[in-house]
C-alpha cells in the first residue's frame, strides 16, 4: 500500500489548477462550438433570434464562472492510495478510483507525481507530491509503475 495524505501545495497545486482551467477552458470551447450553429439554426427555424444573444452570454457567463470557481482549497487531492490494484483519491467530498493498469503515463515534476489516463477517465486530481508519502517508498511507487514513468521540467507560469 501507497499513500500520500494532505493536501498538496506550491508546485504542485499550481500545476493542479492549471490543468484543471485548461481543462474547463477546453470543455466550454468545445461547447460553444457545437451549440452555437446548434442556437443559430433554431433562431433561424423559429425565427427568435434573441436566443443567439442569449446562449452567447450564457456560455461567456459560464466561462468566466468556472474559471473564478478555481482556486478552492476543498477541491485539492488530500488523500491518494495505491492499494489492490486500484488508485483512490479524495478531494473536498468526493472519491474517484481508477485502476492501475488504466495509467497511460506518470509523469515526474521532482516535488510531484501526475497520473495520465486515457482520454474519457482524464482527471488533473491525480496528483501526488512527494513530501505527503506516508505510507510506503518512492521506491515501492517507482516499481509499481516501472516503464510508465517520465522525468519532466516544470513549466509553469508560476504567478
Amino acid at each position: 500500500m501507497i499513500i500520500f495524505d494532505g493536501i498538496i501545495s506550491g508546485n504542485a497545486e499550481t500545476f493542479h489548477y492549471q490543468q484543471e482551467r485548461s481543462f474547463n477552458s477546453a470543455l466550454i470551447v468545445f461547447v460553444f462550438l457545437i451549440m452555437l450553429p446548434t442556437a443559430f439554426f433554431i433562431s433561424m427555424a423559429t425565427e427568435m433570434w434573441i436566443i443567439l444573444p442569449i446562449f452567447t452570454i450564457g456560455c461567456v457567463a459560464t466561462f468566466i464562472l468556472t474559471n473564478l470557481a478555481l482556486g478552492s482549497p476543498k477541491d485539492l487531492p488530500r488523500h491518494i492510495a495505491i492499494q489492490d490494484d486500484c488508485i483512490t483519491v479524495k478531494y473536498g467530498n468526493n472519491v474517484l478510483s481508477y485502476y492501475v493498469q488504466d495509467v497511460k503515463k506518470v509523469f515526474d515534476y521532482d516535488d510531484f507525481y501526475y497520473f495520465s489516463f486515457p482520454f474519457g477517465k482524464k482527471n488533473c486530481k491525480f496528483i501526488c507530491q512527494k513530501d505527503l508519502l506516508s505510507e510506503g517508498t518512492l521506491e515501492e511507487f517507482e516499481t509499481l509503475f516501472e516503464g510508465k514513468i517520465i522525468k519532466k521540467k516544470i513549466e509553469l507560469p508560476l504567478c
